[in-house]
């Protein structure tokens, strides 16, 4: 469960921010999370409130924007979303696709006080 110790990141660069921002509290973190990086949303989520609770982070807001897979096709640079990575362009079938999101897993935003 790879979602336990990408909580304790999320929670070890919050209290970062709060001491380099001299935050006392921070609302709400926003975050993209690609689908390839297959993390299990509701785990994440509960891993991140288990993490924080009892803590200056207790009743922080995870706000997750699942970014679906999106591809280019390197023959006739069809844009396109995938259903599975490995498919072929829906436009010309060509197999040689270029990933152009669907990995990422980024803060985007955080709110505080």
């Amino acid at each position: 469960m790879h979602e336990l110790s990408i909580a304790q990141n999320i929670v070890d660069i919050l209290h970062g921010q709060m001491k380099i921002h001299n935050l006392s509290k921070i609302e709400s973190v926003s975050l993209r999370v690609g689908v390839l990086r297959s993390v299990a949303i509701e785990s994440l989520s509960f891993s991140f409130h288990v993490l924080t609770s009892g803590s200056r982070l207790e009743g922080t807001r995870l706000e997750v924007e699942e970014v679906p897979i999106r591809a280019r096709c390197m023959e006739c640079g069809q844009q396109f979303t995938l259903k599975n990575w490995m498919d072929d362009c829906p436009l010309c079938r060509g197999p040689r696709v270029e990933i152009t999101s669907g990995k990422e897993l980024d803060i985007v935003a955080i709110e505080g006080d």
